[in-house]
């Protein structure tokens, strides 16, 4: 008997263990050995596989998947006590692979996207710039920090540069086609961006 992938987390503190198991017809989720959920590939319509990195959780991989009307998430990094996350690209990684090639044989229409969705991706950069930004023009209110005001324009313009070079290469949306190229939209097991 061939043992089904799976890939156990803790999300948060609030949130027991979850283990997601991979069948030949849909992926089904259960909290506490009771089934709660499961996602049939052929009602499957987006995946998303993007890098979202949060406040403690640093190198954090999510992949989305959009079903009928609803959204489900799976993150790289679990829960493991407060404000310490565990990474997980060991078990992701290879979970999400799989996934992706059971949803394209079961759904050929199903789309698989590298990135954030459009909206979150031109939201999150306007954000930076704006409190870059707002940041550079209250700076411009202090005199007394004579020249080092301009060595603060310049990091946070330096900063900007860096963190938008990074999101448009992680998270720039466009659609995988070929099943073979999710391992790129992927982490690698033990490599830190």
């Amino acid at each position: 008997m061939n043992k089904q992938p799976t890939y156990k987390i803790v999300e948060s503190i609030r949130k027991r263990e979850t283990v997601h198991t991979l069948t030949d017809s849909a992926m089904v989720v259960r909290v506490d050995g009771r089934d709660e959920l499961r996602i049939e590939y052929k009602d499957v319509h987006r995946v998303w596989l993007s890098y979202r990195p949060r406040r403690f959780r640093q190198f954090n991989y999510e992949c989305q998947i959009l079903f009928r009307s609803f959204k489900f998430n799976i993150n790289s990094s679990g829960y493991k006590g407060v404000g310490n996350f565990e990474d997980q690209r060991a078990t992701y990684t290879p979970f999400i692979q799989e996934f992706v090639r059971r949803l394209k044989l079961a759904n050929p229409g199903a789309k698989v996207y590298k990135g954030s969705p459009p909206m979150r991706f031109w939201v999150s950069l306007l954000i930076v710039l704006f409190t870059i930004l707002i940041l550079m023009d209250v700076l411009y209110y202090f005199p007394f920090l004579g020249g080092f005001t301009y060595a603060l324009h310049f990091l946070m313009f330096f900063y900007f540069f860096y963190y938008s070079i990074r999101v448009f290469r992680n998270n720039y949306p466009h659609e995988i086609r070929d099943p073979e190229m999710v391992r790129k939209a992927l982490p690698v097991a033990g490599s830190i961006k």
